[in-house]
């Protein structure tokens, strides 16, 4: 599956102005993710200076360590394309900046996934106890890999195979 956007889109601009308006739209959907990452990532950072962390199981502090590394990476991978964008400001290189901001935004939202669902997975074991914090964890690494991934995979395949008339 390539990277490359579908072709023929109906709309009535040049390459720059299609570049432009790309760039601008990743960048506005990355300050959604940025938002909800950079909040996660706060909140996994405290939690380790909280009196009750002590008493929780090897395992969920090293449940917790996946968590926050996790959440480091998406913070990384989706601020990523800001900084890729301002050192390569004026360098004529939109093209290429929206084609690994893209890339950088995907492996992001994955970082991001699998730190809420490591998050959910510790909080419910406090809480509700392993066996229904481990289901409700797989139930939400099966739900984000199928919405945000397989199923817009899907969607992308459809239709390239069916374009537009």
């Amino acid at each position: 599956m390539s990277d490359e956007p579908r072709q023929g889109s109906g709309r009535d601009e040049s390459e720059e102005e299609r570049a432009d308006r790309q760039l601008a739209e990743l960048l506005q959907e990355l300050r959604v993710a940025q938002a909800g990452v950079q909040i996660l990532f706060a909140f996994l950072l405290v939690i380790p200076f909280q009196d009750a962390f002590d008493s929780i199981s090897h395992g969920m502090k090293l449940v917790h360590a996946a968590a926050l590394i996790s959440a480091l990476a998406a913070a990384a991978l989706l601020t990523g394309p800001v900084a890729l964008h301002r050192v390569t400001f004026r360098q004529h290189m939109k093209p290429e900046i929206i084609l690994y901001a893209h890339r950088l935004a995907l492996g992001g939202l994955a970082f991001l996934a699998l730190s809420m669902s490591a998050s959910v997975l510790l909080a419910l074991d406090v809480s509700l106890g392993l066996p229904i914090a481990l289901a409700t964890f797989v139930v939400a690494v099966v739900g984000f890999s199928g919405l945000w991934f397989l199923w817009p995979s899907y969607l992308r395949i459809q239709a390239s195979r069916n374009p537009a008339s």
